[in-house]
């Protein structure tokens, strides 16, 4: 903090001006990483539902006529779905009625279906549909589906973000070293104007008022000063001049 407060007042001006969009910017990118992981997974839970709708429906002939092979061949049109790992229909009795890849073996479904819902697991979501026909239900969908996309997803939308992220710093670094010109300007040339009075002892320099805002009426304050110290100055020197005068015979005493 010391070794900020004795920097130019230019530099000051620069680094907080970068201090604040930089932080504004990271709780931006924040925000909106967070919002893209809530919002992918709703949307995925929400896709995956109306799947299951489709295969409850399509689910309900093979259960009323206890035909595995049908719904197993039904389960294949999973293929297109990319994100889905297995599925299987339970009767109501708990047993696997049939599954998807047909090859895969039983015991890695669920010992039982659950209560309708979903839950994650492993970067996996499990999601459970009960298949009802006139309000009476015949048995579960269950899906399993993996969430990798989302990592994707979440590295091509970290990349983008580091890119928006330096792309603004630097737009914000130009943009506040332009600036930052507009309100240390006056105060350099004041500093400077101080500095060439203090040095020359010559008090009828003026600082050069450039805006109207407190560093114009610091400017007019400044030059108020220095208005009555060359006055005082000027008297004195008058007295200087009587006195030495007076003292050379010059003038009767």
């Amino acid at each position: 903090m010391r070794n900020f407060r004795d920097l130019p007042i230019k530099r000051k001006l620069t680094l907080l001006s970068l201090l604040t969009s930089t932080l504004a910017l990271l709780l931006a990118c924040a925000a909106f990483t967070t919002y893209e992981i809530l919002t992918f997974r709703s949307s995925m839970v929400n896709e995956l539902k109306t799947l299951a709708q489709v295969i409850s429906v399509n689910s309900i002939s093979p259960l009323i006529f206890d035909d595995p092979e049908t719904e197993e061949i039904t389960l294949e049109t999973l293929d297109y779905q990319e994100n889905i790992i297995s599925a299987s229909i339970y009767r109501l009795d708990g047993s696997v009625f049939a599954r998807y890849p047909r090859d895969t073996q039983i015991d890695i479904f669920p010992v039982e279906a659950i209560h309708e819902g979903y839950r994650v697991k492993d970067d996996q979501i499990l999601l459970f549909q009960p298949i009802f026909l006139d309000q009476e239900q015949l048995g579960t969908v269950y899906l399993r589906a993996d969430m990798t996309a989302m990592d994707s997803r979440l590295i091509r939308y970290a990349g983008i973000a580091v890119l928006v992220f330096f792309v603004s710093f630097l737009a914000a670094w130009i943009l506040s070293s332009k600036l930052q010109r507009v309100s240390s300007g006056p105060i350099l040339a004041l500093a400077q104007t101080a500095n060439r009075i203090s040095a020359e002892k010559n008090y009828s320099v003026r600082a050069v008022k450039q805006n109207n805002d407190e560093v114009g009426l610091l400017i007019d304050g400044f030059n108020e000063m220095l208005a009555e110290i060359q006055d005082q100055d000027a008297d004195l020197q008058a007295h200087r001049k009587h006195w030495k005068k007076r003292s050379s015979g010059e003038l009767p005493s």
